[in-house]
Order: structure tokens, then sequence, then C-alpha cells
């Protein structure tokens, strides 16, 4: 699969190498203010590259100016995010828009899997947990003071994390009310799913530890984890024990994401609309103050 890499940043070298050493790609040109590179032919906007060079796939890394996102999507090209938290706000609006298109594909560089997600469905799917009432998502990373950014954090954790969660429900997200403390480096958010599901949000990247809890509670029961290890309480028992032990919350390197994404673009997969979606109606709805829609984050739901 071919490739135009797109962008300058502290990232941008070390996703070249992934996508020079990866088996199912290689990189045909790049868009840089910095001239040639690693033997890579240099446009200077993706608008030029387009022209003589063929690209399957454009990757995204750093800052990169939003005429480019246009481009990608006037030329109908899968885009890849290689560096969400280093995009820009104006950046981020784009590819909201973009993503809002049917005929979009726009994937992201997940800084997270839920390595559990087979043993949560068949658990989910066993009804040993009842119907479901409510679920809360506490996500809470260590970070540089000043990486709290709203945008980039929910387009790196926030959106892909909530996008896992309403999958595992077999479901998708319908609104978002959500705030965001800049200073504090901190997020919070409730989501109602489409099967009238909510789930509590919060997150930040200045935590002392990493640390992660995804907590289901069903009319029978309650489930809980940390991404990789899972543990259940019957109702009225005084303490969960383990359904599967080992495992720690999955780390999607690079490389991961790009099997993920070769794979989808090859058999037609729509991209991740969802976590998209979910992040643009987030960030809005920090902004206005109001219940967002997730299928229009431009348009606030009525209380």
């Amino acid at each position: 699969m071919k490739t135009v890499l797109v962008g300058d940043g502290p990232r941008t070298s070390e996703v070249l190498a992934a996508l020079q050493s990866h088996p199912g790609t290689t990189v045909s040109g790049r868009v840089s203010r910095h001239g040639s590179q690693g033997g890579v032919p240099v446009y200077p906007t993706l608008t030029a590259a387009l022209g003589p060079v063929t690209a399957d796939l454009v990757v995204l890394t750093g800052e990169i100016d939003s005429e480019d996102v246009a481009a990608a999507a006037t030329n109908q090209r899968p885009i890849l995010l290689a560096d969400a938290a280093a995009h820009s706000e104006a950046t981020v609006g784009a590819l909201q828009k973009l993503a809002a298109g049917e005929k979009a594909r726009v994937f992201l560089q997940r800084d997270a899997d839920y390595g559990a997600s087979a043993t949560l469905r068949r658990f989910l799917a066993s009804g040993r947990l009842g119907p479901i009432g409510h679920l809360s998502c506490d996500d809470r990373r260590t970070g540089a003071p000043g990486s709290g950014d709203g945008g980039r954090y929910w387009l790196s954790r926030g959106g892909p994390l909530l996008a896992q969660v309403c999958a595992l429900l077999g479901t998708g997200a319908r609104d978002v009310m959500a705030r965001i403390d800049d200073d504090h480096g901190v997020t919070e958010a409730y989501v109602e799913t489409l099967r009238g599901i909510h789930v509590h949000y919060s997150g930040g990247w200045r935590a002392l530890a990493d640390s992660h809890c995804l907590w289901i509670e069903g009319a029978k029961g309650s489930l809980r984890t940390d991404g990789g290890q899972v543990w259940w309480r019957n109702r009225g028992w005084r303490f969960f024990v383990p359904v599967r032990l080992g495992g720690t919350p999955g780390a999607a390197t690079l490389r991961a994401t790009l099997d993920r994404v070769v794979a989808e673009i090859e058999r037609g997969g729509v991209g991740d609309r969802q976590a998209l979606g979910i992040a643009g109606a987030a960030l809005a709805s920090a902004g206005s103050r109001q219940v967002v829609s997730v299928a229009n984050p431009g348009r606030a739901v009525a209380a």
C-alpha cells in the first residue's frame, strides 16, 4: 500500500521509519517544509504530491495545514492520524467535518486498546450481567504540564476509548455532555448510547500514575476491567472474582495501528468515524455547555 506522509513534528521520523519497515506499506512521497529526508520525494503541499505520486493512504503527523486535510478529502484518500496528540485545534475541526462525510475514511492512532475485548464480549453475551443500567470509565495518564489540551486528548484517548466501550455494548453513541479543564489537564463527559445506556467518562493527562477502570453495572451483578484483567461480582457478593487472569491494557503501537488500518482499507472499512464523532461532540459540548449530538457535533440537543 503506497502512502504519503504529511507534516512535521517530534514523531515524524518514527512514523516514517514505521511506514518504511511495515511489510504492507511503502512511502511514495512526503509533504514537508524541511526539504528532502531519507531519499523520499518531498512536496510543498498534498495537492502537489498527489499529482506525480500514487497514494492509497495519507498519513498525518505533527503540525499540518487544514488545506492538506481538504486535499485528502477531495481526492477521497483514506487518512491516518499517526500522532493525534500533536495536531492543532484547526486540524481537529477540519478532520471532524471530514469524518462526517459519507465517503471519508479517517483512522486514529489509538493510545490503548482493550486486550480483554473478547472476554468482555463473551461475558456480556452470556446474560450473566442482566440488563445494563450504567457504565463508568476512568482513564488517567501521566504527562507533562501543558499537555492537557482538550482537542488532543479527545482525539488520542477519549474518543477512541469510548468508541471501544460502545462497540463492546454493540451500539453507538447518541449524545455527549462534556466539560474540559485544561488548566488541570482533566476532562469529564456523560454519554448516552443509542440503546439508552448512560456512560460516565473521566480522564486526564497529569496523574501521578497510569490507571484505567471500566465498570459495568447490571441488574444481576457488576463487571470491572483495567483493560487487560476482568473481574466479576454477582449481585449480593462481597468481593469481585477474576474472570481472566493475566494481561494488561494493550499498548496500541504504530505497527499494530498500521496492521489494523491496512486490513480495514483492504476490506473497505469506514474508518474510526465513531471515535471522531464522539471527540467532536465532546469538544462542541465543552465549548457550548450543552448536550451535543454525536451524529452532528454542530447541533445542540434540546434538554
